[in-house]
């Protein structure tokens, strides 16, 4: 996916520089985009049809408020390239894909920027699309980025190291006739800002996201939200008008990280506002009922072949690693990506939730409220990797922990150890409970060198046995050695 990404923002990049019509910006006058001398074809290019405009090798383009564009950037059916750290800057809304028609702008390894008070609007109705593409790029919005009218498209692509600041996006946002996906990997930071005239809006710092996030081959984190935490309506567990799921993905290896949310009394939630008292989004989780919480909780939705996603499970649906809280014990609610199971072919009776606990992904037997497509787990103790899956491999027995050099098993190393030692090797002597104690030497076998080697370290100054030896712990080198441990009375 991250290779079709990338294949695509070049063939727009090369259908674009092909185009005779399309204008590059030279900055010869000034940094106005409206003078015609600042353009290669000395005219001001015009957005509407198969027309465009280029900003290149580090100039920067100013759009001041002009009475010719009404106060706003228009782009119907054209393309706006900004590469190799250029600056295009609106100091009003801008409008992107008017109705029936598909505009795009790609973001180079430069910065697009708009000022306090104007918006970004994706998509006009009736069909009309917008796609951004940022590649190392930056795009910064003091107000809102946000799906237009309904009927309408949004789609950003984000690849490498590229960022999204602003107060507020907005996608498919109030209406299920529009479609919004923002996928690929960078940083989106969305942060409270005095807005203009608005200095109290609560809006600023959130995200509602009716439509589709995902993370593509790598990190894509959503963060900085402001007091309120992530806002998110999506109540849709159905398909989108362009045939994706709406909801929170990470494929290809992707990791989607999402803002910390503080606690609001006894409940927090992660995927929506904590002041909501339901969880009804896909791929959500809510912590309630929780003793004594502290902190923040924050998380990450994982892909399941993600390298650090812990391995054993089968058919997972979807994997959450959510930090940063502590309590003594809290209630769990959680809302996966049931569409997802569906295309697994696993029976919804079959899935159940694991959290990840020493060394092992457990069963949690949370009940499954069928009608609302949500999972309750009780009395959770700590956070770790969740996950939503058919099954999981069960968790490794804890590898047995003794003491080397105490075959008699009473928690010290001492002369009745070599005894014992020598007595088991060639006297009849009792077997020791863990025969690992009794490989002093540690070299895999158990013979009259153990003995020697034990006796030197005691009475002649020689190398103290190899671990575990100033404590219980287990055997560094097992299962190489093969020698069993059924017991060892010294360690529990």
């Amino acid at each position: 996916m991250k290779k079709t990404l990338l294949l695509t923002v070049w063939s727009l990049l090369a259908f674009c520089s092909g185009s005779a019509r399309a204008e590059t910006f030279t900055g010869a006058v000034s940094t106005d985009w409206h003078n015609g001398g600042n353009w290669s074809g000395g005219r001001v290019p015009n957005l509407t049809g198969v027309n465009g405009a280029n900003i290149t090798n580090g100039r920067t383009a100013d759009v001041t408020r002009d009475t010719a564009f009404h106060g706003d950037f228009d782009m119907s059916s054209a393309t706006v390239n900004i590469r190799n750290g250029a600056h295009l800057s609106f100091h009003s809304n801008s409008w992107w894909g008017r109705p029936g028609t598909y505009s795009r702008i790609n973001i180079i390894d430069s910065t697009l920027s708009q000022a306090f008070g104007a918006n970004a609007h994706f998509g006009m109705g009736n069909g009309g699309t917008a796609e951004m593409t940022l590649d190392n790029g930056v795009f910064i919005n003091n107000d809102t980025i946000k799906n237009g009218n309904n009927n309408s498209r949004m789609i950003i692509n984000m690849l490498n190291d590229s960022l999204i600041d602003g107060s507020m996006l907005y996608l498919r946002h109030e209406n299920p006739s529009r479609s919004g996906i923002i996928r690929g990997t960078g940083t989106i930071t969305l942060s409270r800002r005095a807005r203009p005239g608005n200095a109290g809006d609560t809006r600023a710092g959130h995200m509602r996201n009716n439509g589709r996030v995902e993370a593509i081959g790598g990190l894509l984190a959503i963060t900085s939200f402001g007091p309120g935490g992530l806002l998110d309506d999506n109540d849709w567990p159905v398909r989108m008008d362009d045939g994706n799921y709406a909801g929170w993905y990470a494929s290809d290896g992707g990791e989607l990280s999402l803002a910390a949310l503080p606690w609001n009394g006894s409940r927090a939630n992660w995927g929506e506002p904590s002041t909501d008292s339901t969880v009804n989004v896909i791929n959500s989780l809510g912590f309630f009922n929780a003793v004594n919480p502290a902190g923040r909780l924050g998380g990450s939705l994982l892909a399941v072949d993600n390298g650090s996603v812990h391995p054993g499970l089968r058919n997972a649906v979807a994997v959450w690693e959510p930090r940063g809280a502590t309590f003594s014990s809290a209630d769990l609610e959680i809302a996966f990506d049931w569409p997802a199971a569906d295309r697994l072919d696993v029976a919804e009776s079959d899935l159940k939730l694991f959290q990840f606990t020493d060394g092992g992904w457990r069963d949690l037997g949370a009940a499954i409220n069928r009608g609302r497509r949500i999972i309750t787990a009780r009395g959770l103790t700590s956070l770790s990797q969740l996950a939503v899956a058919e099954g999981a491999a069960s968790p490794p027995a804890p590898a047995p922990e003794f003491i080397r050099g105490d075959p008699d098993g009473n928690g010290t190393v001492q002369l009745t150890d070599g005894i014992f030692l020598l007595n088991f090797l060639f006297l009849g002597g009792d077997s020791p409970g863990c025969f690992d104690s009794a490989d002093t030497d540690n070299n895999g076998t158990i013979q009259m060198t153990d003995g020697i080697y034990l006796l030197n370290y005691l009475f002649l100054g020689g190398s103290p046995p190899p671990a575990p030896f100033d404590g219980c712990g287990p055997d560094p080198t097992d299962p190489a050695d093969k020698l069993a441990c059924e017991s060892s009375g010294s360690c529990p």
